[in-house]
């Protein structure tokens, strides 16, 4: 039995935060066995130099309206809870390489990178009420406008390699018909129908006095995050300290292929991944395998790749044996099921 559901409830009740942050204490919830054994929590400003904090800072582009009472505001909240930026330094380190590395592709603008702290928290499992679900909270519709699978076998929108990349299509959708990075963020989180209707076609530039309410609040809100990244000294904001080593800037988890689907406790077996934390690393699964229709391939943690690559692909190849010849394995009395081919067995216990 799949060993998740009851968690997953549970993460999705706490985790409904779409455009608040959380007044919440540091996260106790410990990474999943492989992550990278960086040092975690916040360390002063003045540690701030290097690693992803350094390549994001240098990403920013936009002008972040640090005067306006609006964003002034939002700094000052960050400023006077330093829980809230502690609890999200472990979520920042498991997620913000992988996304920020797709923006960084792209050649947009870094503050798109601080758009998923500020709807999920960099939660998968958060869901509005409206229905937005993952790490970009999209509603179903939209991600399936996207290419976002939503099914009784997963849910994409809480895959991060997937939802990021189908944020940043929306995205720059969003730029080409508005014209400006602030009118697409805006309209990322309330629609651009909704955007145009409010604007009525007004030629704003920072939106922040010219939209309705919760979307002032949602760019003002981005404005912060992105002026801390960038001036962290001057905010008076502790900025989690392991993103700063140049570690940081390596994603922790890498999408090894799997050939086709592949029962995760088979898969779980062939990489020595206790097969609860092989479903943290992948959270869109919802069932006890992958996606018969793919992507075959599953996210492991990234020093644990270069072996889980012939691993998981022997136990592929085992489980297609099995499949094949059940007929006759059954009319023969046989054994249908077991562990994988020894090619496998080296990695059994690899992250206890």
């Amino acid at each position: 039995m799949r060993p998740w559901p009851l968690a997953v409830l549970c993460l999705q009740s706490a985790a409904a935060l779409a455009s608040e942050p959380a007044l919440s204490q540091p996260a106790a919830i410990s990474p999943p066995s492989g992550a990278p054994t960086a040092a975690r929590g916040v360390d002063a400003p003045a540690t701030m130099a290097g690693g992803l904090l350094q390549r994001l800072r240098s990403s920013l582009s936009l002008t972040h309206h640090v005067e306006h009472p609006r964003v002034a505001g939002e700094i000052e909240w960050l400023r006077r809870n330093p829980e809230h930026v502690a609890s999200l330094a472990l979520p920042m380190e498991r997620y913000l390489p992988a996304m920020c590395g797709a923006v960084w592709q792209r050649q947009l603008p870094g503050e798109l990178c601080l758009l998923p702290i500020v709807e999920s928290g960099l939660e998968p499992f958060a869901m509005s009420a409206s229905g937005a679900a993952g790490l970009w909270q999209f509603k179903p519709d939209t991600a399936r406008e996207q290419g976002l699978t939503i099914d009784w076998w997963m849910d994409e929108r809480r895959d991060p390699i997937a939802a990021t990349d189908a944020a940043l299509s929306y995205l720059e959708a969003l730029h080409s018909r508005l014209g400006r990075w602030p009118l697409a963020i805006a309209a990322y989180h309330i629609g651009a129908g909704a955007l145009t209707r409010a604007t009525q076609g007004a030629a704003v530039d920072s939106a922040l006095d010219d939209l309705p309410e919760k979307a002032a609040m949602y760019l003002a809100r981005i404005f912060a995050y992105a002026a801390v990244v960038a001036n962290p000294v001057a905010h008076d904001v502790r900025l989690p300290s392991a993103l700063a080593h140049s570690d940081a800037l390596k994603p922790w988890f890498v999408a090894v292929p799997t050939t086709g689907q592949l029962e995760l406790a088979q898969a779980a077996r062939a990489t020595g991944l206790r097969l609860d934390d092989l479903y943290r690393w992948n959270p869109a699964l919802n069932q006890a395998a992958t996606h018969p229709g793919g992507p075959h391939r599953l996210l492991v943690p990234r020093d644990l790749a270069s072996a889980a690559r012939p691993a998981l692909a022997a136990a592929a190849a085992f489980q297609v044996a099995v499949a094949r010849n059940a007929p006759e394995l059954e009319a023969r009395g046989g054994q249908t099921a077991g562990e994988p081919s020894t090619a496998t067995a080296s990695l059994r216990g690899f992250w206890r």
